[in-house]
């Protein structure tokens, strides 16, 4: 597939249902992820369709701590077509599996527009075939964006939840403000991707949840 053909397939994704037809969220669709792990702890960064780069880092006593880039549509679609270059058919690593006891070492995937997805695992010192050092250097890139990045940490003090608002918690997953509870000391949420309902003190939304990424 020519990478033309990718950008209007991502467009395509981006745009969501604009024909009437259901199309997946495009902020849970992971086009390229790589999560490292080792004694020190573990790293992951991950590349969603809609330009979102979450990267996390676990320490060695389980803490999470987790930053957010959001890149433009051209930006994305620009990654996108460096990622199609790559000719991984004959990288010669094992296919990534489960990752029980695996450490010092990092699963690479990517799942591109159109294409089949594939994973790679393979050693944080390993010499990495010329294909895949193209992938690694993206992801590396993205990585050190993220860190640098210093939009849209936390909410900030003056924001005060609403009906609808779409917020993102520490462990990535989205949630939708339903209201203030019964009580009015808390707040009531409900999953975007799973049918959950969840419950937190108003004083400590601001602890739980890191970003808003819509404001309905």
């Amino acid at each position: 597939m020519r990478p033309r053909g990718a950008a209007a397939a991502l467009c395509a994704l981006l745009a969501g249902a604009v024909l009437g037809v259901p199309r997946a969220d495009p902020r849970s669709v992971e086009i390229l992820r790589r999560d490292c792990r080792s004694e020190l702890g573990r790293r992951d960064v991950t590349l969603f369709a809609n330009g979102t780069v979450r990267q996390r880092l676990w320490a060695p006593d389980g803490t999470l701590d987790m930053e957010l880039l959001e890149l433009g549509p051209g930006e994305t679609e620009a990654y996108v077509t460096l990622l199609l270059r790559a000719d991984l058919e004959q990288v010669d690593l094992p296919p990534a599996g489960p990752d029980e006891g695996w450490m010092d070492a990092c699963v690479l995937s990517m799942e591109l527009p159109d294409q089949a997805p594939v994973s790679f695992r393979y050693g944080q010192l390993d010499a990495l075939p010329l294909a895949l050092s193209p992938l690694v250097s993206i992801v590396e890139e993205l990585d050190l964006r993220a860190s640098s990045n210093q939009e849209g940490r936390g909410l900030g003090d003056s924001y005060a939840p609403r009906p609808g608002d779409v917020l993102l918690r520490k462990d990535g997953r989205l949630y939708e403000v339903v209201g203030p509870t019964s009580d009015g000391m808390g707040v009531e949420l409900t999953g975007v991707e799973q049918p959950v309902t969840v419950y937190v003190l108003a004083e400590a939304i601001r602890e739980e949840f890191v970003m808003l990424v819509e404001r309905r």
